[in-house]
């Protein structure tokens, strides 16, 4: 033994320096490549010490890599993991479309799938038990991934939801050979107050984050118009939400866009304000109602996630408190229309311009 108690490492010769050289740089596997290095360095007179320094490797895999070259040459320096099959899968190819056909059928009906389904499925109908985590890969290898499900109003009609996104692009074509100047918006209404908002949000793995809060039933009304095509917005923050609020609302909306030079199509739904034969539309706003129970089909339903952003996991001390945060966002939101128009502007939604 030598000094350390280490062995003797005996390197046969079995390929030149030139030969390792050219072998190094054919490899495309980056530890076969690291391999063939050490065998070089080695066979150049490099010191067992000097190699290791060099390459990393620990003295154990550098005997276990020399063995290797001495017993098969070129073949031994291979990494074997790629040659390595794995374990033989849990379900058959049989098995693992039968369960896809479920699932696919399943959801077809509108009926919907989780982890622990898959699970008790398997357990039930295979006799077989897997993890939860197993399941999940079998439900992202149909191309299915995990998503809150948007909720949809038992009254709503679909064929009306698919009429309206007809005849809305009808409206609008129209109202262009009617009018020289045509815009289309829509409008909703958000209520928010004292009462908490929490979302999630990014903490330590283990540590479960913490919010004061302190939980009071005082609100105000947000009542949003957007633009979908350009990501323009106008916004107002009331204290009631009702026919004569709208009233106001809806007069300093034409107001703002000097509609009397043009012919505005709003989109709104069938709140009672909104339909009340009470309700005095400016001259140049022509009122377009979306189907009832159908909030997917309103633009104007997915300003809110951005709207209550400095309010969302926060304690508002009062309403003013809350009223001007929510300002403060309405004023960026304004300045944001890519940001806006990434949120509203639906795929069927017309385009005017």
């Amino acid at each position: 033994m030598n000094k350390g108690g280490r062995p003797p490492v005996v390197l046969k010769a079995r390929h030149s320096v030139s030969a390792l050289k050219e072998h190094f740089r054919a490899c495309i596997c980056a530890v076969e490549r690291r391999r063939t290095q050490v065998v070089w360095w080695l066979l150049e007179g490099r010191s067992r010490k000097e190699v290791i320094a060099l390459s990393a490797y620990a003295n154990s895999s550098l005997v276990e890599i020399v063995k290797r070259y001495n017993e098969q040459g070129l073949a031994g320096l291979r990494d074997r993991r790629h040659e390595n099959p794995g374990a033989p899968s849990l379900l058959s190819d049989k098995e693992i479309l039968r369960l896809a056909q479920e699932v696919r059928k399943d959801y077809a009906e509108g009926s919907v799938w989780n982890g622990q389904k898959v699970v008790d499925w398997l357990q039930e109908k295979l006799g077989k038990e897997v993890h939860i985590s197993r399941a999940y890969e079998y439900l992202a290898a149909m191309g299915f991934s995990l998503q809150a499900p948007r909720p949809a109003h038992v009254k709503a009609a679909k064929a009306e939801q698919e009429r309206f996104k007809k005849t809305l692009p009808e409206a609008v074509e129209l109202a262009k050979e009617l009018y020289s100047k045509v815009e289309l918006w829509c409008m909703d209404e958000h209520r928010i107050g004292l009462k908490p908002v929490l979302r999630k949000v990014w903490a330590p793995t283990g540590q479960r984050p913490v919010i004061a809060t302190y939980p009071r039933y005082e609100w105000l009304y947000l009542y949003a118009f957007v633009q979908p095509e350009t990501g323009q917005t106008i916004w107002y923050i009331l204290p009631e939400m009702n026919l004569k609020a709208f009233q106001v609302v809806l007069d300093n909306f034409a107001n703002s866009l000097e509609a009397e030079h043009k012919h505005i199509l709003l989109v709104m739904d069938n709140a009672s304000w909104h339909t009340s034969p009470n309700l005095v539309l400016p001259q140049s706003i022509e009122a377009v109602f979306q189907p009832s129970y159908s909030p997917e089909l309103q633009p104007a339903e997915h300003l809110w996630a951005l709207s209550d952003e400095l309010v969302t996991n926060r304690c508002p001390d009062d309403l003013d408190d809350l009223e001007q945060r929510l300002s403060v966002q309405c004023e960026r939101l304004l300045k944001q229309p890519e940001r806006v128009k990434a949120h509203t502007l639906f795929h069927w939604w017309p385009r005017v311009y």
